[in-house]
């Protein structure tokens, strides 16, 4: 019986049940996954050394913002197309993670650097825990970490709703209290587990022989997720430097 899969980019391809052709393989997707990243690093330096002229920087960034929404929800419903606009979500997603970056570096100085190489560790030390099976993931884990996921996306949207109301929510959650600095350091935990479950994903449609077609879409989803962590290490770390000037 096959292992139902619950990131969303995986879960359709469990669905599907499509076993032709050529089976998927770990090296297919890991040279699928640094073909991303590298496409992501690349959005980046196209920030970073002003590909786009200055006094349209920030249609660039709204452009940005529009192409990943557009292009994730893409990817979700047609993953023949992921070759493409997976391509094209994680040049734009790279362009605004530069952005982000470049405002980082200007408070907190070396904190980029930093978040690369925590970001880097966490890949690893998760790898490792999922090689070892020191965590095991079954169906009740991926069902939590799935709902808990969700739920923090959830009420990462009501913050943002209460901020055009007050700033009372926002500065308890955004900011560098104690209470802030452990609300990220969840959420980092969080993606941290997230990206064990899309370990655990990428090793059954492996073993279950589903059909190399999905590569793309199992390397994405993988990508998706070390983006967003190393989001939240900056934000992290942010906090901590923060909280050591104070």
């Amino acid at each position: 019986m096959r292992t139902k899969l619950l990131n969303p980019y995986f879960k359709k391809i469990s669905d599907e049940h499509n076993i032709s052709g050529k089976p998927a393989s770990y090296g297919s997707i890991a040279i699928k996954v640094l073909f991303f990243l590298l496409l992501t690093g690349a959005g980046v330096c196209a920030y970073v050394f002003n590909v786009v002229p200055e006094e349209y920087i920030n249609y660039a960034l709204i452009g940005a913002g529009v192409i990943t929404m557009i292009t994730s929800l893409i990817n979700f419903f047609n993953p023949k197309g992921t070759p493409i606009f997976g391509s094209l979500f994680c040049i734009a997603e790279g362009f605004l993670v530069g952005w982000l970056c470049q405002v980082y570096s200007v408070f907190y100085y070396g904190v980029v650097p930093i978040a690369i190489g925590v970001t880097f560790v966490v890949i690893l030390v998760m790898l490792f825990l999922y090689a070892t099976r020191i965590i095991k993931v079954g169906q009740r884990f991926r069902a939590v970490v799935s709902t808990l996921f969700l739920t923090s996306f959830i009420l990462y949207g009501l913050v943002f709703v209460s901020s055009f109301f007050t700033n009372a929510i926002t500065s308890l959650v955004w900011g560098n209290s104690g209470f802030g600095i452990a609300i990220s350091a969840g959420a980092l935990l969080l993606a941290a587990l997230n990206l064990v479950v899309d370990y655990d994903n990428i090793a059954q449609c492996v073993k279950n022989k589903y059909s190399n077609r999905y590569e793309w879409s199992l390397a994405f989803g993988l990508v998706m997720t070390i983006i967003l962590i190393f989001i939240r290490v900056l934000r992290l770390l942010s906090k901590i430097m923060s909280k050591g000037n104070d």
